[in-house]
């Protein structure tokens, strides 16, 4: 019988993180290792690869969501600014 050492986890795609990291603050790779309390490489694997939320390297849970709300909001705003520009 084989038992997860992590039970609870679930995989972040790589499009995703590059997708919150890139729209929720505009930070360089170095200053979200340094915001995550990993190394730059660590930043760039997940770029590459993602992460499983619940892992010792890897974001909260409730990080991670309050990164994609604020990645979301300004999506949203950016989408607003285009749309409204569009009409005039």
């Amino acid at each position: 019988m084989k038992i997860s050492a992590h039970p609870n986890r679930h995989h972040v795609s790589a499009e995703e993180v590059r997708l919150v990291l890139d729209h929720a603050q505009s930070l360089t790779q170095q200053q979200w290792a340094e915001f995550f309390g990993v190394s730059l490489a660590t930043v760039q694997a997940w770029r590459t690869r993602g992460f499983f939320i619940r892992l010792w390297s890897a974001p909260t849970a409730e990080k991670w969501n309050g990164l994609k709300a604020d990645a979301i909001q300004n999506l949203r705003g950016s989408l607003r600014l285009l749309t409204s520009s569009s009409r005039q």
